[in-house]
């Protein structure tokens, strides 16, 4: 090679070189900007390292990691020491989002995880860029867009298709089928993010995530609406999707709490669709009769303090393996409660209801046939005020039979004819 393009090849890679440090520098500096936010009533002065030591011995915690979790996160895998990975493996075992993992796999993760925090709007990963490591939420919220075609115009624009939330993870698609990304992922809100690269994830997770991989195959196999699938759709619903298992009365799915943006399949077990009734109880016209008044959803009445104001959870269905719910519902006021040991496919609504995965609008269809056959909140309320209509009437009932008990009967031994005392003899 010519020594003038020698020279010139050596310039660029300097260059390269000078951007990579600075794009580092840059990063490494929103992360501690965000720790001096937990600093209140101490100043910094210019003295860097007497700035290092106040914030080292601060052992506040933001999130779900403190400040010194954070330090020792930041530091190279090569250059931790043997007591801070013993220090972080009690803290990798409790994490939310390792749950899906051994804890032999979590206690190894102490040695090559690494802590990343990105300010909202930021891009974290954008489609079709190399894939070099897969993220977990520690705290914080991000979307999932992908780059679609417009038939119309033969445009290219984003589309956002889905949002991950604190526990989730993401980035392991394109690396567990060695391809590019496959949608851009940017932060809604400030993402607390544990970073595991390739090597270490390919070392460590991908069997775990393999096996997991082929249960929810098998486990897809069970319901006649993905046989139509193609074997790449079958592929990344089993990247997307989750296999979680429910205690009797546990929660598995209703209008707040977690695993909403999931639809449920049952694989077995039984659950129950509780309806819940907020009534208030007023006096009728007589002191014996009372007036039932079913109140919205979301009144802002205040339950405490109000001792007229009943909650009432009327069971209005049951649900049984092969089952299907959370695609969009109506789950106004209303829980579906494990009855036995239930296990549920979770499958990502978003990417359910793409087209590829809805011919024919399935989904749509599914979700208005349960709409028809579970009992409204209206209709629940007046089968309530029935059931309140009959009690009443069961009640009189019986004080009138125990208030005519008062007269005796008259009828005497020698009232009764011969012929039936002589054959009762």
């Amino acid at each position: 090679m010519p020594p003038k393009d020698r020279l010139l090849e050596e310039r660029q890679k300097r260059r390269r070189l000078a951007r990579m440090r600075f794009k580092s520098l840059i990063r490494k500096t929103i992360v501690n900007n965000f720790w001096l936010q937990e600093l209140s009533d101490q100043k910094l002065g210019d003295n860097v390292k007497r700035n290092v030591a106040i914030i080292m011995k601060r052992k506040g915690t933001k999130g779900l990691l403190s400040i010194l979790d954070k330090a020792v996160l930041n530091i190279p895998a090569d250059d931790r020491t043997p007591e801070q990975k013993r220090k972080l493996v009690p803290l990798l075992l409790d994490l939310p989002c390792f749950q899906r993992f051994p804890p032999v796999i979590r206690a190894q993760l102490a040695s090559c995880t690494y802590f990343y925090f990105v300010n909202a709007r930021r891009i974290i990963l954008r489609q079709h860029h190399h894939a070099s490591a897969v993220y977990f939420i520690l705290n914080g919220e991000v979307n999932i867009s992908k780059e679609t075609l417009d038939n119309v115009t033969n445009e290219r624009k984003e589309e956002i298709v889905g949002t991950y939330v604190n526990g989730d993870m993401f980035g392991e698609v394109a690396i567990m089928k060695n391809t590019k990304r496959i949608a851009t992922i940017s932060a809604e809100t400030d993402c607390e993010l544990l970073c595991i690269y390739r090597e270490d994830f390919n070392r460590l997770l991908r069997p775990t995530l393999q096996r997991q991989w082929d249960q929810i195959q098998q486990a897809m196999s069970r319901f006649k609406y993905f046989s139509y699938w193609s074997t790449q759709q079958k592929e990344e619903c089993c990247i997307l999707s989750k296999i979680k298992q429910f205690s009797p009365n546990d929660i598995v799915y209703g209008d707040t709490g977690n695993f909403l943006n999931f639809s449920h399949f049952i694989l077995s077990g039984q659950c129950m669709v509780l309806q819940c009734l907020k009534i208030k109880k007023r006096n009728g016209l007589t002191s014996k009769e009372t007036k039932y008044e079913l109140l919205p959803a979301k009144s802002k009445i205040n339950e405490v303090d109000d001792p007229s104001t009943d909650f009432h959870f009327v069971d209005v269905g049951t649900m049984s393996a092969g089952a299907a719910f959370g695609l969009g519902e109506n789950l106004e006021h209303r829980s579906i409660v494990a009855k036995t040991t239930v296990q549920c496919l979770l499958i990502p609504r978003y990417w359910l209801f793409q087209k590829a995965q809805n011919k024919g609008n399935l989904w749509e269809r599914i979700k208005l046939y349960m709409d028809a056959t579970i009992p409204s909140r209206e209709t629940t309320f007046q089968d309530f005020l029935d059931t309140q209509k009959w009690k009443s009437y069961r009640k009189e009932l019986v004080e009138n039979v125990f208030a005519n008990k008062k007269i005796t009967n008259p009828t005497i031994y020698y009232d009764i004819p011969l012929v039936c005392r002589i054959t009762g003899n």
